[in-house]
């Protein structure tokens, strides 16, 4: 795994703790779940094709992101992305999304007061909505999949509530992110159906079927890191 364990618990653990402390912020017009259509393409795309022109044929979704709530009165702020335009496609055995959203620089390297840019794509494992989306709980998993601009690699994991985020062994996520002209374009990949896991398995329902997902950009530039991101804190429908 290219993104190291601790690091990531820290991102989504943060979250989950806010849905113990703080109330999700009430639905919006801004924030009301949206369709994300899965379009099937004919060439194969893998997460380096991120201006592959397969990519012109597939819809194109705009998702309103809100900041999540503070999870510490060291972090306070406003989570500068707003939206983020999100594609899916289904590729031969693979589902890829590409991610693209403004940023005003590329924050890829760590230190002293530097935090990186990333993103990440939640689902609940079963496709049942009722899974909490602050990392599922009471045997209701959620799979992540995520991206982070210093490895520009992919990484996968599961949780079952607070504190219990672990790797996911038996299916690999891949990622590669591209900047330029002030946005970051990202396409993260995994296969539809992984063997043996918890991980969430893509096309047993055939055309029509709807999952539930939701996503996450953080912008080190504007200090986000842990729980300090923009979310979507509605499941949106991921339709086949």
């Amino acid at each position: 795994m290219t993104f190291p364990l601790r690091r990531f618990a820290l991102l989504w653990a943060g979250l989950a703790f806010v849905a113990l402390t703080a109330p999700v912020p009430a639905l919006t017009a801004e924030t009301k779940p949206a369709g994300v259509p899965v379009a099937t393409v004919e060439e194969p795309l893998g997460e380096r094709d991120v201006d592959a022109a397969a990519w012109a044929k597939v819809p194109a979704t705009e998702i309103e992101l809100t900041t999540a709530p503070s999870i510490h009165p060291a972090i306070q702020g406003e989570a500068v992305t707003t939206r983020v335009t999100v594609q899916a496609a289904r590729s031969g055995k693979d589902l890829l999304f590409r991610l693209r959203w403004k940023d005003d620089g590329a924050d890829a390297a760590r230190g002293p007061g530097r935090f990186v840019d990333g993103a990440a794509v939640q689902f609940a494992s079963d496709g049942d909505t009722r899974t909490n989306i602050l990392m599922g709980g009471e045997g209701r998993h959620v799979d992540v999949w995520h991206w982070n601009a210093t490895t520009n690699g992919g990484a996968n994991l599961l949780a079952n509530g607070t504190g219990t985020l672990t790797p996911n062994p038996a299916a690999t996520v891949k990622a590669s992110g591209r900047y330029a002209k002030g946005q970051w374009t990202v396409v993260i990949r995994r296969e539809l159906a992984p063997a043996g896991t918890d991980a969430v398995t893509f096309g047993k329902g055939g055309k029509g079927t709807v999952y539930p997902v939701a996503f996450a950009i953080w912008n080190g530039r504007n200090g986000e890191r842990d729980g300090f991101k923009a979310v979507t804190v509605e499941w949106q429908e991921l339709r086949f």
